[in-house]
């Protein structure tokens, strides 16, 4: 019994010191267990990695911070938007995506539009894409806005009518701003527009009649009509000469009362319709070369405006481009321009020089009453004060509204002269043609008593040859 105790004894001793000394067979098995959580932990590390790589493809929101004061009333805005309005006065927007739309004329306001008296305060919140329309609009009492950095599009009329706001930074990530989304919004002291902006309404921005200056970024690519229309404050408007737009749209700062000088960029090419109607303090104006027309009515009532410059390259002036600018005193039309439409240049009562390609409307368009010379500043049928008698053919005439201080004109371009081209312009002291002349029609210069002086670029051997020329044989003549 002694000897088997023994045995058992010497084997488990063994068996400690085969332990201790690692073993071949539990080594292997402590590798093939190493090997397997090292084979697992890469799996692992491998599925996070695609996990994280997974989450960096998707935009990360970050939390809003929650408000803290005493909740007055709440609902919700947007699928995944909410609102709180607050016993100070602020309304808070927060959830992720983009807000409801609004619309005034089918009676779907904003859930808190009964509200609009009490509300001072906006806070949209860090994961709001849109702003929807009519939002905010008519909170007569709201001071300052707080937009998120998320936000991209403002929506049509969001902040139509809020009468109180005097200032507000438009998102850094705005594209859009939707039509008259800060309309009469009259307390507005400056209308910054961040680059990144593309689009911008019709009338975004009318009747901010506070508002002292405005700018429009580089990245602007299409704008309404009437962004700034009406903005009667408005003295300084930065443009910026790389902008994206091609056009100034029809009344785009119409009625700008204030407005001194503004540069158009090299880029635009049609200055459209009323687009300065109403600057009653612009003094100058350039017309850049790439600028291929001028609106109806584009600078009427520009009251003091005095020096326009017009670079060749500009085929069009429409009607009543240039109405009542009753300073200007001398105006150069290059010869790129075709067309002069009637009643252009209607209402310059000061003018005293002017410069044309070619009488009448059109370059070599001789019909009739178009044709002749008062039809670019306008006429009627009936004889009225500061009308000039223009015979236009045997038995044809109108009265046309030429400028009793228009004393010398310069025909550039033209071939023929039209019948009865200056008939009845009695101001006129000094005519001269260019070298392209070929005809004189007939009774070009009847009536013209005033007329003393004619020039001709072209040498007096081929001023003989002009046919007509012989009208002006009582007329001192000097050549080239």
């Amino acid at each position: 019994m002694k000897k088997i105790l023994i045995s058992v004894l010497s084997l488990l001793l063994i068996a400690v010191l085969f332990v201790s000394c690692g073993g071949s067979g539990e080594t292997q098995e402590s590798v093939t267990e190493s090997e397997s959580e090292t084979e697992t932990s890469e799996t692992l590390g491998q599925q996070g990695g695609e996990e994280s790589e997974s989450e960096s493809d998707t935009e990360t929101f970050t939390a809003d911070e929650t408000y803290s004061g005493t909740e007055k009333a709440s609902g919700d805005c947007g699928s995944d938007m909410t609102w709180s309005l607050y016993d100070d006065g602020t309304l808070a927007i927060y959830g992720h995506g983009d807000m409801d739309d609004y619309d005034y004329v089918s009676k779907k306001l904003a859930p808190w539009f009964g509200y609009r008296s009490e509300i001072t305060s906006v806070i949209i919140g860090k994961n709001v894409f849109n702003i929807g329309e009519y939002a905010f609009y008519a909170l007569t009492e709201l001071e300052n806005v707080t937009m998120g950095a998320r936000v991209s599009e403002i929506g049509e009329r969001a902040f139509l009518d809020c009468t109180s706001i005097e200032a507000i930074t438009i998102g850094a990530n705005v594209k859009t701003i939707g039509a008259s989304a800060f309309n009469h919004c009259i307390s507005l002291e400056e209308i910054n527009i961040p680059e990144g902006v593309e689009k911008i309404g019709s009338y975004a921005f009318h009747h901010c009649i506070n508002a002292k200056s405005a700018s429009l970024p580089a990245s602007v690519k299409e704008m309404g009509i009437g962004v700034f229309q009406n903005c009667t404050a408005l003295e300084n408007v930065t443009i910026d000469a790389e902008i994206e737009v091609y056009e100034l749209p029809e009344a785009t700062f119409a009625s700008c009362e204030r407005l001194v000088a503004v540069t158009i960029p090299e880029g635009i090419d049609y200055i459209g319709d009323f687009a300065f109607e109403g600057c009653k303090s612009l003094t100058a104006i350039t017309i850049p070369k790439n600028v291929l027309e001028i609106g109806a009515y584009a600078f009427s009532g520009c009251s003091e405006l005095a020096s326009v410059n017009m670079t060749d390259g500009l085929e069009i002036i429409n009607s009543f481009a240039f109405k009542d600018c009753k300073k200007i005193k001398e105006l150069v039309i290059p010869d790129s321009v075709n067309e002069i439409k009637g009643f252009a240049l209607n209402g310059c009562t000061s003018l005293a020089k002017l410069t044309v390609p070619f009488v009448g409307m059109r370059a070599d368009d001789n019909e009739q009453s178009w044709a002749v010379f008062g039809i670019i500043f306008g006429y009627t049928d009936l004889s009225e004060r500061g009308t000039v008698e223009q015979q236009f053919s045997e038995k044809g005439k109108n009265y046309y509204y030429v400028p009793s201080t228009l004393t010398s004109v310069t025909v550039t371009s033209d071939d023929v002269i039209p019948y009865g081209a200056f008939s009845g312009c009695v101001a006129i002291k000094e005519l001269t043609f260019g070298v392209s002349l070929t005809e004189f029609s007939a009774k070009v210069i009847e009536g013209c008593t005033g007329l003393t002086q004619v020039n001709y670029a072209g040498s007096e051997s081929k001023w003989a040859k002009i046919t007509g020329s012989g009208q002006f044989r009582d007329i001192t003549t000097s050549f080239n």
